[in-house]
């Protein structure tokens, strides 16, 4: 359970990656976010990335898990998320790296920009 904004980055930073088969992120998409970003920044980053990162849609938008389970002909609902996850369905998506100055970011859904007049 995360406690504040970026605790989930936090802790998928920090974590011995070996004690784990994988991450289910019972959220909506900002939580999957902090997961990838907390993988992506990790020294170990590309080990990392081998373990699965599952959803079950519990936010407001829901939409990189509906994105996944449209593709396969499923519901967006908890009970098909969460049926996929334990069938171990797996599948790779592509993610975004936003640099600027000496802020990098990661993206797997989407991603906004805009100048202020």
């Amino acid at each position: 359970e995360t406690k504040y904004q970026l605790h989930a980055k936090e802790f998928v930073r920090s974590m011995d990656v070996s004690k784990y088969d994988g991450i289910v992120c019972v959220s909506g998409d900002g939580v999957l976010v902090e997961v990838v970003n907390g993988l992506l920044e990790r020294e170990d980053w590309r080990n990392a990335l081998k373990l699965p990162v599952g959803m079950v849609p519990a936010g407001t938008g829901n939409g990189m898990i509906k994105s996944l389970l449209d593709s396969v002909g499923l519901r967006c609902c908890a009970t098909s998320a969460t049926i996929s996850i334990i069938r171990g369905h797996k599948r790779s998506v592509d993610v975004a790296t936003i640099k600027q100055g000496t802020t990098k970011f990661f993206s797997v859904l989407m991603l906004a920009w805009g100048l202020v007049a």
